[in-house]
């Protein structure tokens, strides 16, 4: 279930429109009435149309689910299988709950570790802003005195004062302004490209440090979803195809189409599990297909996951400290010598 859906429609903000209509519903309201209601209190005018064109959907004659199939990705195929489900089973309220618990929780779980993955670009960005005053200030008045005496300046210091008159001369700002604004344009371009995320989820996949806490937030969503998919009686082939989609991670989405072939060749879903899971996944999923308690086993399983989550979060930013510390040591050392050492230098010439 991608954390962002449509625009600026977002995994939580939609699970907030699952929770108000379920509680409509189960409050006896008519779903054509609860649908004009959210549509009237909607503030997106992108969603709140949606609404509104699935509500006359309804009152023409099609179900909750044919009216929101056409707005995919805004409402995933993971969420219309199962409102699908709820609608069969004339438990549609409970389902639509359900969906909000689980969007609100994968929100929740990769907003935490999004947030820990913006700390050192943080630390990173007011370092570069101390540097930019600091040059802009103190060392640039100081520096040019010290050049009209013949003194010496380092490479540092070279660079702090050509950053200074760049940013002094108007020409030279509107260059450099441009060329940023050149460079974030072309960023968010690739970033929004399908094969640059694939790469990412790849490199990241693989990447230490960071590669446990990724592994773990797909695996618990995955499993979560599986479970929620089997456990209101979708085909296992199809919960496992929806299932991996609804991560949102590429490396999970060919997994679930190798365990899908590898059910089609005759294998069981624990031995499919062995070749791709870790063993704390195949020890459930073993134990859940022999007792017959499959989806029991892997909700218990994604709340372990959930648990790991929150304590690897915590120790990252633990771990990811004494690093941001260290480094800004390093931005203050080259300010430091940046200052001092022409300073020494004339102290030294005029023999003070």
């Amino acid at each position: 279930m991608s954390s962002v859906l449509s625009g600026n429609i977002s995994r939580i903000h939609l699970s907030e429109f699952y929770n108000h209509l379920a509680l409509m519903l189960k409050s006896g309201i008519p779903i054509t009435k609860a649908l004009e209601s959210l549509s009237a209190q909607e503030e997106r005018g992108e969603f709140r149309a949606v609404i509104t064109a699935v509500k006359m959907d309804i009152t023409a004659g099609k179900s909750l689910s044919q009216s929101i199939t056409p707005y995919n990705p805004i409402f995933s195929d993971t969420d219309i299988q199962a409102i699908k489900m709820g609608e069969s089973s004339g438990k549609l309220d409970e389902i639509l709950f359900k969906l909000s618990e689980i969007g609100t929780r994968q929100y929740l779980e990769k907003q935490k570790i999004r947030n820990i993955m913006t700390y050192p670009l943080t630390v990173f960005i007011l370092s570069s802003i101390i540097l930019a005053v600091i040059s802009q200030t103190i060392v640039a008045s100081i520096y040019p005195l010290l050049a009209d005496k013949g003194i010496g300046l380092g490479f540092a210091a070279k660079i702090i004062i050509g950053l200074s008159k760049t940013m002094q001369n108007p020409a030279g700002l509107a260059a450099a302004l441009l060329v940023t604004s050149i460079c974030i344009a072309t960023a968010k371009k690739i970033i929004k490209t399908n094969d640059y995320r694939k790469k990412m989820q790849k490199i990241l996949w693989n990447m230490p440090l960071v590669n446990k806490t990724i592994k773990t937030q797909a695996f618990c969503d995955f499993c979560r979803n599986f479970a929620f998919l089997y456990e209101h009686n979708t085909e296992i082939r199809q919960s496992l195809i929806l299932a991996g989609q609804s991560t949102g991670n590429i490396m999970i989405q060919d997994t679930s189409v190798k365990l899908v072939e590898d059910l089609i060749n005759g294998l069981s879903l624990s031995e499919s599990f062995k070749k791709y899971f870790p063993k704390s996944v195949n020890i459930f999923v073993e134990t859940g297909e022999k007792s017959g308690k499959l989806a029991e086993c892997l909700n218990r399983l994604s709340a372990f996951y959930q648990q790991e989550i929150n304590y690897t979060a915590e120790s990252f930013a633990a771990m990811l400290e004494p690093f941001l510390m260290l480094f800004m040591g390093i931005v203050a050392g080259v300010i430091a010598l940046s200052v001092l050492s022409p300073i020494y230098g004339a102290i030294n010439t005029l023999g003070l």
